[in-house]
């Protein structure tokens, strides 16, 4: 169809075009205003989801059991959540815009965590720090802080967020747990046992102070090596294989149990411990703990009681020998003077002079085990000193005895030696181990001599037993001195006999020195201060001149006797003088009274009268021997005046 334009028609072409155009304009404002819906609709449910979100987040922050909390560039407080607010008894409100640091920090902290403030601001790591906050009722919180810088559009540092954990029971707990960390340490650091700590290899991990004093070993020395460097063989090979069989079959033959072992210093030498091990698996590995003592001391206090207890039977033994023996000697000796006075016939002269000498050599016996009697840590059991000549003759019978038979036993000794400084008894029992060590040293066949001889200074006496045996190594002789050291098998030797000769010569000042080499010999020499008093023998009763004056010659002859036994030099004189005599004997008679009293009234001096007495002798101090026709009432009466004249001499009171 056509429409006319004149008639204000339009063509039918054209409004089919324009029909379709607005069609057109039609579908794209409908299609335009669904695409607008679904925009809003979008929009809508973006802006929803982020409030949820916005929600979430703020619950979050307000519930999470941390701080947290935002600062601007400057410290100024911006906002923190609830836990905060809790922990630290501050709403938000009140210290809002406020400085954090001012606020919130002890004054000793505000410094250094504002330049731990502008660190983390810079964009510098600051995880993790701790510092004390303080809340609104002057309690100090310990926090451990998590930092994260804030930036605007431009990458600008525009504040800080922190976010802060509560730590002060974790620390405290630490704390604690340092401190008793601490107090273990230095339990085990002043402990005095060694604890030695080693792994199931047998690895030193640890020792303490005691255990590298006891060793020897520094701890950084020691640390990684196997403990088995602290054990002699065969300990060493015997502990490895006690925890070896432990490990596989948990038979505890030490762990857990104590027990004595031997130790081996860093030097090579020796010493006894007790070793108590004690273990620890931490699921991973075996550590096994080991404390050790150094049982020396007792070791050697132990010993000695035995040596105590062997020289007390020894002492009783060598002391009823020695009185018996005198018992026999005394008459024996009594009647041969007799015998002798009676102006006997050349050869019965001759045979008595045979007897006498026999007996003399019984009589030093007899002394000799009176000296190795007395007990050796008594300071006054024999004298200060001891004239080395005197002493020689007195106890050599005996201590040669101490060697073996096919051993040549020579001595050079010369009468001018000068005392020594050191108790007769005590020069015995270290001449007796010197004897003995060097008699097991020269075997069956070779020589041993006994020599003295004055130092160049005239100081000091050198005593020294020389003999031709296997001599020393050089690590022998390094430990000879050392206490519970022995070469000699199990149960023939203590390891003492040199130790305690030691000590006799250390406690007279003195010192010891050992020459020795292998096939060569040895030579222990003992050097000792001169003594600077006269020397005494006193357990012997060298103590003087002994003067008798007696009308019978008889008694004055068994008189003369049991004196000289006590080594007395006797004389026979119508009077005694003070100045060379020390001892008395008269008659009671009342014309001596006077000269007694005076001979008396002399220090160190005594008298023993004979007879029944008459006058006044109570003043005078003297023994009496009442009934002198009775050989046991003269041995009785000697025998309590020469005690009398020691107890003087050695500055006791007569009893």
């Amino acid at each position: 169809m056509i429409i006319c334009a004149q008639a204000g028609l339009v063509p039918t072409t054209m409004m089919a075009a324009l029909l379709g155009a607005l069609l057109a304009a039609v579908v794209a404002i409908v299609v335009l205003f669904r695409r607008s819906a679904r925009t809003r609709s979008t929009l809508l449910a973006t802006t929803m989801e982020l409030q949820r979100k916005r929600e979430f987040s703020e619950g979050l922050i307000q519930t999470a059991p941390i701080i947290i909390l935002v600062l601007d560039r400057e410290g100024r407080i911006v906002r923190f959540n609830e836990h905060m607010e809790t922990l630290s008894g501050y709403k938000l409100a009140d210290v809002e815009g406020k400085d954090w640091f001012e606020t919130f920090l002890p004054p000793d902290e505000r410094d250094r965590i504002r330049a731990v403030f502008g660190e983390a601001i810079g964009g510098e790591r600051t995880r993790g720090s701790v510092n004390p906050i303080m809340t609104r009722d002057g309690e100090e919180r310990e926090i451990e802080w998590f930092d994260t810088p804030l930036h605007d559009a431009n990458g600008e540092p525009i504040g800080l967020l922190c976010v802060g954990d509560d730590v002060t029971e974790r620390t405290q707990q630490l704390q604690v747990l340092r401190e008793s960390q601490d107090r273990l340490e230095a339990i085990v650091r002043t402990a005095a046992e060694g604890i030695i700590t080693i792994d199931q290899r047998g690895t030193i991990e640890s020792v303490n102070p005691a255990a590298e004093r006891m060793f020897g070993y520094a701890a950084d020395d020691i640390v990684g090596q196997n403990v088995s460097t602290l054990m002699p063989a065969p300990y060493a090979q015997e502990h490895r294989d006690y925890v070896r069989a432990y490990l596989e079959t948990g038979d505890a033959k030490v762990i857990g149990i104590g027990r004595e072992v031997v130790g081996q210093r860093s030097d090579g030498s020796t010493f006894p411990m007790d070793l108590a091990v004690s273990e620890l698996y931490d699921r991973t590995q075996h550590v096994f703990t080991g404390i050790v003592r150094d049982i020396t001391d007792r070791k050697r206090a132990e010993e000695q009681l035995r040596q105590a207890d062997r020289m007390a039977s020894l002492g009783s033994l060598a002391a009823g020998l020695g009185h018996d023996m005198n018992n026999v000697l005394l008459p024996v000796r009594t009647r041969l003077d007799v015998i002798a006075a009676s102006d006997p016939p050349p050869k019965l002269r001759e045979h008595l002079q045979a007897i006498g000498d026999s007996i003399g050599y019984l009589q030093q016996l007899t002394d000799s085990l009176h000296m190795l009697a007395l007990d050796p840590e008594d300071d006054d059991a024999s004298g200060q000193s001891t004239d080395v000549a005197i002493w020689w003759e007195q106890v050599g019978p005996l201590l040669a005895k101490s060697v073996p038979k096919n051993v040549r036993l020579t001595t050079s000794i010369p009468d001018t030696t000068p005392p020594m400084a050191v108790a007769p008894h005590r020069l015995t029992q270290a001449a007796l181990n010197l004897l003995v060590n060097a008699g097991d040293a020269v075997g069956r066949d070779g020589t041993i001599q006994v020599w003295t001889e004055v130092s160049p200074d005239r100081a000091h006496v050198r005593f020294g037993v020389t003999d031709n045996g296997v001599g020393m190594p050089s690590n022998v002789k390094r430990h000879a001195l050392d206490a519970f050291f022995t070469t000699k098998k199990r149960g023939l030797g203590t390891g003492l006999g040199l130790a305690l000769v030691q000590g006799i010569v250390s406690a007279a000042a003195g010192s010891i020195d050992i020459q020795s080499a292998p096939g060569k010999g040895t030579t222990i020499v003992l050097e000792l201060p001169v003594a600077t008093r006269p020397a005494v023998v006193a357990a012997i009763g060298e103590l003087g001149v002994a003067v008798v004056t007696l009308n019978d010659r008889r008694i004055g002859g068994l008189i003369s006797t049991v004196l000289d036994v006590d080594g007395f030099e006797v004389r026979f004189e119508k009077s005694a003088d003070p100045a060379t005599s020390s001892l008395w004997i008269v008659d009671a008679s009342v014309a001596t009274i006077d000269a007694a009293r005076a001979f008396a009234a002399d220090p160190g001096h005594h008298v023993v009268v004979c007879g029944a007495v008459e006058g006044d002798w109570g003043d005078v101090g003297a023994t009496i021997i009442e009934q002198p026709g009775d050989f046991e009432m003269i041995r009785q009466g000697i025998t309590a005046g020469v005690r009398t004249l020691r107890e003087q001499a050695l500055g006791g009171s007569a009893s």
